[in-house]
């Protein structure tokens, strides 16, 4: 963040006064106008003595203005996104808080959103008061940047053999309540955790099933589909677009099965 060219003392007043009530350091703030922190002192006295006189008021549009140009020194950024609802506006520090299923709705609606004619794409969506519609374009496509690069971030942290912090049941239950039909599915002979071991699955069951001719993978594949006939067989389920999630090994299972059934639209795994 620097001063603009040739900054006039009001703005400077202003943004010491308001940068330093923030808790950054009058030589930070000195130093991001490139001024003296003499200056700066001086500066945000005198911004606090018209204050005290009355000659200028706080006002909630300056102190954002503010808080959102020290957000973005410190490499924070808004993005704008899509959802079904719209568009919202969020910090990137924001965004960084959610999970990986929230991240990928996100990037998913997004996509489809720019995926769409851009004669129609308005008609569904109507652009927030103010924006231009290329100029929106442009914003979405740089959210999904910077979610891509935010989900990198989590898998790159999620190394072999750490657990995610989120259990799978509460990403079921949290879906169930904001109004989705979740069915939490183990399929059969499933391990019980992941315990650090570079390989899992049941390398013993497997075994015994290939000497019968069977293939276990391919068997646990098999009752995924099952499951998503459960689904599909509900008047409140749209058939043509489930969702399904699986953590570790699991995602082997719920590859082979997205990869012959066409009803599993999209699939997120965890590691």
């Amino acid at each position: 963040m620097s001063a603009p060219e040739k900054a006039s003392p009001e703005v400077l007043e202003e943004g010491c006064y308001y940068l330093s009530k923030m808790g950054l350091s009058l030589a930070l703030v000195a130093a991001k106008f490139e001024i003296t922190k003499e200056e700066a002192t001086k500066y945000k006295a005198s911004y606090a003595k018209k204050l005290r006189e009355g000659k200028v008021t706080v006002d909630d549009f300056d102190r954002t203005f503010w808080k959102e140009l020290r957000a973005e020194a410190e490499g924070d950024t808004k993005v704008t996104f899509v959802s079904e609802k719209g568009f919202h506006h969020a910090w990137r520090s924001d965004l960084k808080k959610l999970d990986g299923p929230s991240l990928m709705t996100i990037y998913e609606s997004s996509k489809a959103f720019l995926d769409m004619d851009p004669n129609q794409r308005f008609l569904d969506y109507s652009a927030p008061k103010g924006y231009d519609p290329l100029a929106l374009q442009r914003e979405v496509k740089r959210a999904m940047g910077i979610v891509s690069s935010i989900l990198e971030e989590k898998w790159e942290k999620e190394k072999p053999g750490s657990h995610s912090s989120i259990p799978t049941s509460s990403l079921a239950e949290r879906m169930a309540n904001a109004g989705r039909v979740v069915l939490e599915l183990e399929p059969r002979d499933s391990p019980s955790g992941y315990d650090n071991r570079p390989f899992l699955g049941g390398w013993l069951n497997n075994s015994r099933a290939n000497q019968i001719g069977l293939n276990l993978p391919a068997m646990r594949a098999h009752d995924i589909l099952r499951g998503v006939d459960v689904l599909a067989a509900r008047s409140d389920v749209d058939s043509t677009s489930i969702r399904a999630t699986a953590r570790a090994v699991r995602g082997i299972w719920l590859l082979l099965a997205a990869a012959v059934d066409p009803r599993i639209g999209k699939i997120w795994l965890d590691r």
